[in-house]
């Protein structure tokens, strides 16, 4: 660690390092995603012949090798600068201070130093990995597993909101609507994960997810619960509504496994709709037009994909400047705490895997 010579300041800013630990971080976890999209595209291309093999070699070999590579790389740059940033905070302490004054960010933080050791033991017993959260399925199972389990429970959550509405197999009835609540009740804790780890990381979209799951959720288990009381001819009129609700909401979330830029957020999935229509839509019809025509179009759409960028932009915004009020803080370890239980099982087999 460099050392500045005013005689006021040693070190580095901790700060600092940490908010970009954070950026590499999130960057390694999107060159992660980007390189398991172009894995899973070069598999599905409906092509066959020598060119296609030369061409998935150079796809696997360069660039999906190099994603996970440049993606490796980032995450073990956010370890360093996160490890320094512990070094200088321990370092700078007043009780082991014996020069010049170190700057405010760490000699004042006297509640953060009293924290480290319990900081430091949720390190050592529920480890968590860099970057924001990218949903609970992707934090539990990792960024290749998880969408497939995300996909499945999508199915499972679809299939039981029809049973609630009395469709399917299972009919309307006891059956149907005790499946639905028991759904419900996990899809509860699901939206209260990503609402937590959206308050976590600042990420006003993945707050809003987790509400939202949270929300219809509860609606919808509440509407099967009152079948199975006397109030049962006001839940057979309200549960239509609300699991189709579910259904909806389930099938955003299943389209959002196939958009990397949503991040695993389906709010962030719709948000980005009017960028989607410009780019794949509005714009290719725009240079098919004659100008007059076209050029009016295109500013049309470009109208909505610019709102929403700005949007995006806002929410990139409030994510870092909440994210460097809290880290170092026992807000920050608290919130931390279902993230870490999540992560702790896929921890666990990959260290045994090690072993």
């Amino acid at each position: 660690m460099g050392a500045m010579t005013t005689g006021t300041f040693l070190g580095c800013d901790t700060d600092a390092l940490r908010d970009t630990a954070r950026l590499l971080g999130a960057a390694s976890a999107r060159a992660e995603a980007s390189a398991a999209e172009l894995a899973a595209s070069g598999t599905a291309l409906a092509w066959e012949g020598p060119d296609a093999d030369a061409f998935r070699d150079v796809l696997g070999h360069r660039a999906v090798a190099g994603l996970a590579r440049l993606a490796a790389a980032w995450r073990a740059a956010a370890v360093t600068l996160c490890r320094e940033a512990e070094d200088q905070d321990a370092t700078s302490a007043p009780s082991a201070a014996s020069g010049p004054s170190v700057p405010s960010a760490a000699s004042t933080s006297s509640a953060a130093s009293a924290r480290r050791p319990i900081h430091e033991l949720l390190e050592r017993l529920l480890p968590l990995v860099d970057g924001p959260s990218r949903g609970f399925f992707t934090d539990l199972a990792g960024t290749e597993a998880g969408p497939e389990l995300e996909h499945g429970w999508v199915g499972v959550t679809q299939k039981s909101a029809l049973a609630g509405m009395g469709i399917g197999r299972a009919g309307r009835g006891p059956l149907g609507s005790l499946r639905a609540v028991a759904t419900d009740r996990a899809n509860m804790g699901i939206g209260f994960y990503e609402a937590s780890q959206g308050v976590r990381d600042g990420d006003a979209l993945r707050v809003a997810d987790g509400v939202t799951t949270w929300s219809l959720s509860a609606a919808d288990g509440l509407a099967n619960a009152l079948e199975l009381t006397p109030l049962a001819p006001m839940g057979r009129v309200v549960s239509p509504i609300t699991g189709a609700a579910v259904w909806a909401w389930a099938e955003a979330r299943d389209s959002t496994l196939a958009d990397p830029d949503a991040q695993g957020s389906p709010s962030r999935h719709l948000l980005r709709t009017p960028i989607r229509l410009e780019e794949e839509v509005i714009r290719p019809l725009t240079e098919r037009l004659p100008e007059p025509i076209g050029e009016p179009l295109g500013r049309a759409g470009a109208i909505g994909s610019h709102a929403a960028a700005a949007v995006e932009d806002i929410d990139d915004l409030i994510a870092g400047r909440w994210r460097g009020a809290i880290d170092g803080t026992a807000v920050d370890d608290v919130l931390s705490l279902p993230r870490r239980s999540v992560e702790a099982p896929r921890h666990a087999v990959e260290a045994w895997r090690q072993r």
